[in-house]
């Protein structure tokens, strides 16, 4: 059981909260999907830069070993 300062939820309707977002969190975006998230959040511009306020992330971009595909 889930208590709040203004109510109790059931873990029956917690478990209706948790999972749809756990199956979210399983499916990994495509790098297109990705950069339109970047984009839409405006980390990013649409040529794949990172805008002026997050340019500090190019250095860690730089540094950080990339995986294989």
């Amino acid at each position: 059981m889930f208590v709040t300062n203004h109510s109790i939820m059931s873990d029956k309707n917690l478990k209706k909260l948790i999972d749809p977002v756990k199956a979210e969190l399983k499916i990994v975006p495509t790098k297109e999907e990705a950069l339109q998230s970047f984009i839409y959040a405006g980390i990013k511009n649409k040529k794949g830069k990172f805008t002026s306020r997050y340019a500090i992330l190019n250095k860690l971009v730089k540094i950080t070993p990339q995986k294989a595909r």
